[in-house]
């Protein structure tokens, strides 16, 4: 061994603990999270909302692994992806006829919230004085509510699972955002 050759393999051996201790220095700043609860974010596929715009991979039955394969390791089913999100169709909630219009409470356009309807208001009279009205005073009013909440009640009831995967979209989109 020549006298290059020597200190080539100090420099080596002083680079490398350098770098030894940057990784040390760098994991001891940086830990690796290794609980779930501790991740930024998670989702259970359990917890996903049922829509057709969210597709999860069929994983095939772990019972009788292939050659070379761990019996724990799931396998997917002729499938390219794990999970497959994309923008839903949101639909608007249908309008309620003009005679509800004003006696509707804020918040009839969101399928989880309730119809509320305000039991008193005002009113012009045939000499165009302001005089106090009450909802249930007017049978059309009744009728017509009650039309109407059927139609609202089932589109609430497809439109739910699509505001569901609406945000799941709308979450995974800003972590994607994140990443980048």
């Amino acid at each position: 061994m020549g006298p290059g050759d020597e200190s080539l393999h100090i420099g080596r051996k002083r680079a490398t603990q350098i770098f030894r201790y940057l990784e040390a220095l760098n994991q001891h700043r940086n830990p690796a999270r290794r609980q779930l609860d501790d991740q930024l974010w998670h989702l259970w596929f359990r917890d996903l909302p049922e829509h057709p715009s969210i597709r999860r991979a069929e994983f095939a039955d772990s019972s009788s692994p292939p050659d070379g394969v761990a019996a724990d390791v799931p396998r997917v089913l002729d499938d390219d992806f794990v999970l497959k999100v994309r923008r839903p169709k949101l639909a608007p909630c249908p309008s309620p006829p003009e005679l509800l219009a004003r006696w509707l409470e804020r918040g009839w356009e969101e399928p989880a919230a309730e119809v509320r309807i305000r039991e008193s208001g005002h009113e012009l009279d045939a000499q165009g004085q302001t005089v106090a009205a009450f909802f249930q005073d007017d049978p059309k009013r009744q009728q017509a509510i009650e039309r109407w909440r059927v139609q609202r009640e089932a589109w609430a009831r497809d439109e739910k699972p699509a505001r569901a995967a609406m945000q799941l979209f709308e979450k995974l989109y800003e972590i994607r955002g994140q990443i980048e």
